[in-house]
């Protein structure tokens, strides 16, 4: 997962939410550093997407954190 991290976007988002541990960059043999994997889970799964509009690729109405999985009309086979 952290290769595929971009981290112009982590880093935007760690400092919108003030979050100062933010790891700046992976480093070579951070797969070792169990301090580093765990800020980094920290910073991955407990920033919740609080709202974002139904998108054309498909992607879900999110609205206090809740996705709206229904399928509009034009979604559904019939």
């Amino acid at each position: 997962m952290i290769p595929k991290v971009e981290w112009a976007a982590f880093l935007d988002v760690g400092d919108t939410m003030y979050l100062a541990d933010v790891p700046k960059r992976p480093f070579e043999g951070y797969k070792g550093d169990e301090k580093f994997l765990r800020k980094m889970a920290t910073c991955c799964w407990r920033w919740m997407c609080w709202g974002a509009p139904r998108n054309a690729q498909g992607l879900f109405l999110i609205s206090h954190g809740i996705p709206n999985m229904v399928l509009l009309d034009e979604e559904s086979e019939t």
